[in-house]
């Protein structure tokens, strides 16, 4: 990304189809919510104004906010809460409150002031304590004044992104839903009404609001209610016009009861509501924050809530996609598996026409080798993970193949259900199949045959997988050494290098042991 551009946090998406930008304003309405419902019940100034800041950097993806108190006494802004900032710095720090100072501009003006590159930045200084932290970028706006208080909510950052309008209007809703809660903070305080002032601040907001009041039957069962009060974004995210006073089994008669329910026993019990819900009859999906308000005898609950239903497509748009991509995978795996399979065949066939045993020993472990990999892909298809194996199911499916090779000898499985993915079970898969296949040969010369036992145990810092026979020991023309020159030993060293595991090889006139460690 080059300089001074904005940023916006990647969209987890395996095809690649929605818009960032999309997630990143979801993400700020989200937070505009969970800091509208802290407000409503915090009755603390200075927990209120950690918490903006805190979502204020969050929200922008900054690690740096802060909330200034102005001081008329000696002109300057107070840092009264932040985040990010060295310790002492909150409640003691203070920088100039003049036009020269971006955020004495945004006092003094009222005008929000983003500055993208404080270091040639000509309209205003850098004050000491930005540059002492690193600071390239501020973007402020003004706290509504409330009873005494005037302020500014700045965002800092050090990284050489760019803010934009619409961080502007983020930030600018979480100043003005912190000047509600301090104007209702400060007017309980007084036990004095500021109405007026509430009201301008309420419309301001982006979420929907509004204030209902439950009827219940003579069971004290929820059977519809009543909009006493909405904000003027309350039928954009609804799709209700005209709302208030008005009763929603006359605005939306199908409305589902699941939403009288919750409201109901909001109403009853006092617990506040948050969740994520489907209203079919308006076609839309919410997120909401309900809690009851006033007297508990008028049985009225407060809501914010927004709209998330384009949320709701992108993610419904995801899983389409992601389901897409694993059909894909798995019709793949399935067609690689059965070109696998054939070429296995061929080499059988062919391993059968030729007389020359050195030939046909080197066939026999090329085709095992085939349908080692054939073994993986198979895995594939059939489980409900397509980028992940499950090894105990892969490895004794492997082991019980290898076992119809040579019934000269008895193949012991001894496997974790453990989970790895796909790209490293192909590499586990060929050393087992080496490393059995090895045993068949060297481990048991006489024709009584012996047993070869394969381990897979899962550790604190991977998983271990061990071959062990008890026969004469590995001759001294088979190496598995780094200087090997054998085939099958050069294999199982570069593909345990693959893994980025360990290879322990053991071998005495007791028997012959592998070990290889493999970490997450």
């Amino acid at each position: 990304m080059q300089p001074n551009q904005p940023h916006f946090p990647a969209a987890a998406d395996a095809a690649g189809a929605p818009a960032p930008e999309l997630a990143y304003r979801l993400q700020q309405q989200q937070l505009l919510s969970e800091f509208g419902m802290f407000a409503l019940g915090c009755e603390d100034l200075a927990a209120l104004s950690q918490r903006a800041c805190e979502l204020a950097a969050r929200g922008l993806h900054t690690e740096f906010a802060k909330v200034l108190r102005y001081g008329p006494e000696h002109d300057d802004l107070l840092v009264w809460a932040g985040v990010g900032w060295k310790p002492g710095v909150a409640g003691h720090a203070t920088l100039g409150a003049d036009l020269a100072s971006p955020a004495g501009f945004a006092l003094k003006t009222g005008q929000p002031v983003i500055s993208n590159d404080l270091r040639s930045e000509s309209r205003f200084r850098t004050p000491p304590l930005l540059a002492e932290h690193g600071i390239r970028r501020a973007i402020n706006v003004l706290i509504p004044e409330c009873r005494g208080f005037r302020g500014v909510l700045e965002v800092d950052s050090t990284d050489g992104h760019a803010f934009v309008e619409a961080d502007l209007d983020y930030l600018r809703s979480l100043a003005q839903w912190l000047g509600i809660a301090m104007e209702r903070q400060r007017a309980e305080d007084a036990k004095a009404s500021s109405d007026e002032r509430y009201q301008r601040l309420f419309e301001a907001i982006d979420a929907g609001f509004c204030v209902i009041e439950i009827k219940f039957d003579a069971d004290r069962q929820p059977i519809d209610y009543r909009f006493v009060e909405v904000n003027p974004a309350f039928a954009g995210h609804t799709g209700l016009a005209d709302a208030q006073g008005k009763w929603m089994r006359d605005l939306a008669p199908t409305h589902e009861q699941h939403w009288f329910d919750i409201y109901g026993r909001v109403a009853l019990t006092g617990e506040p509501a948050r969740f994520e819900e489907q209203a079919e009859a308006l076609g839309r999906w919410f997120s909401v924050n309900a809690f009851r308000v006033g007297d508990p005898e008028l049985h009225q609950v407060g809501i914010l809530f927004t709209d998330m239903t384009d949320r709701k497509r992108l993610e419904t748009l995801l899983q389409e996609k992601v389901a897409h991509q694993e059909t894909l995978m798995r019709e793949v795996s399935h067609r690689v598996k059965n070109s696998l399979a054939l070429v296995g065949s061929m080499l059988y066939m062919q391993g059968r026409a030729t007389h020359d045993p050195e030939v046909k020993r080197a066939i026999a472990d090329a085709q095992t080798r085939v349908l080692a990999i054939a073994q993986v892909h198979d895995q594939l298809w059939r489980q409900s993970q397509v980028e992940r194996i499950e090894l105990g199911t892969f490895l004794g499916d492997l082991c019980a193949k290898l076992q119809e090779t040579d019934r000269r000898h008895r193949l012991r499985c001894e496997i974790d259900p453990v989970a790895i993915p796909a790209d490293q079970a192909i590499p586990l898969g060929l050393i087992v199949n080496e490393l059995v296949t090895n045993a068949f040969k060297y481990a048991y010369p006489d024709e009584s045959g012996g047993v070869i036992g394969v381990a897979l145990r899962e550790t604190k810092d991977g998983i271990r997988l061990e071959v062990a026979d008890t026969g004469v020991g590995l001759p001294a023309s088979v190496d598995f050494g780094a200087s090997t020159k054998s085939l099958g030993g050069r294999m199982v060293q570069a593909l345990a290098r693959q893994l980025g595991a360990t290879l322990d090889v053991e071998s005495s006139s007791r028997g012959a042991r592998f070990t290889l460690d493999i970490p997450e």
